[in-house]
């Protein structure tokens, strides 16, 4: 599931705080990592000059994984940074995108923040952001991927992300937390121009919760009998607020949620709200669109 990781770096120090996270992945479970470095259409002695900066940085970034004993290749091309990473990540059946969202190339001029919202809505290959403002902050011994916060709707489609998570966890030793956000529901009714509604009774609203607790068992039930540390946590909201508070208080350093480009699509899970959680400084959050 994670055998050919693909690594954007545009020459600055906050794409690179994305390394320590595909290097694990390497060593944990033999993935073979792919720096990739996007050369911005120019005149020909730009392309020309700024060819031999970025063949340099990106075969000194794969001469120092390759001291570390993981499987590493380098690749430079050429155009469009956010069209070159998708076609290059589609061609070659790359199993996961992990990048930076914020930072701004040293090499030539592009913004990795914006690319990473059209890699995001473009791919159909799962994603991992890690965002942070902080370029000389270095990881500075803290250990990562350790606990996974997984947030879920109550929906198949939330789900596509949980077979990700398990192949972390299993082979990481991840802790897992299981978190789904339950919305007010409503009653609507016909009135004497449009349609009304009012919040359902308490003890309705109560029942939901109760039907997302046993469905979020049996799904901790699946992960535990594979040998993973499962909790399952219901909050009746569906803010960032939310997700945001729980991660912190379970030192979560990956969520992960499903995602869908359609923007007919309204649900929090798929909108506005993975916004926010993209946003979390220096946590990673792992992307996985949900199929057409």
């Amino acid at each position: 599931m994670y055998e050919k990781i693909l690594v954007p770096l545009d020459g600055s120090k906050l794409a690179e705080k994305s390394l320590p996270y595909a290097e694990k992945l390497a060593r944990k479970i033999s993935s073979q990592i792919i720096l990739i470095s996007v050369l911005l259409f120019g005149s020909e002695s730009d392309e020309d000059k700024y060819h031999h900066l970025h063949q340099f940085y990106i075969q000194e970034m794969a001469k120092t994984m390759k001291e570390k004993a993981i499987k590493v290749k380098s690749v430079i091309v050429t155009g469009d940074p956010a069209e070159q990473i998708v076609d290059y990540a589609d061609k070659k059946k790359v199993d996961l995108i992990i990048m930076g969202t914020r930072g701004r190339s040293a090499l030539k001029r592009w913004i990795l923040g914006s690319v990473a919202d059209k890699v995001v809505s473009a791919t159909l290959c799962p994603v991992a952001l890690i965002t942070t403002d902080d370029a000389e902050t270095g990881m500075g011994g803290r250990k990562i991927l350790r606990k996974a916060l997984v947030i879920l709707d109550g929906t198949a489609e939330g789900e596509v992300v949980i077979p990700y998570v398990e192949e972390l966890a299993s082979k990481l030793d991840m802790e897992v937390t299981l978190l789904q956000l339950v919305e007010q529901a409503y009653e609507y009714y016909a009135g004497a121009q449009d349609f009304s509604h009012v919040p359902v009774s308490k003890e309705k609203m109560n029942s939901i919760k109760a039907k997302a607790r046993r469905h979020l068992r049996k799904l901790a039930n699946l992960l535990e009998g594979k040998g993973i540390t499962v909790a399952a946590k219901v909050k009746m909201d569906n803010s960032a607020e939310t997700i945001i508070k729980v991660a912190s208080k379970i030192d979560a350093d990956l969520l992960a949620m499903a995602t869908r480009s359609r923007p007919s699509i309204s649900r929090w899970i798929f909108g506005s709200v993975r916004d926010e959680i993209v946003k979390i400084g220096d946590t990673l959050v792992l992307l996985v669109r949900v199929p057409e």
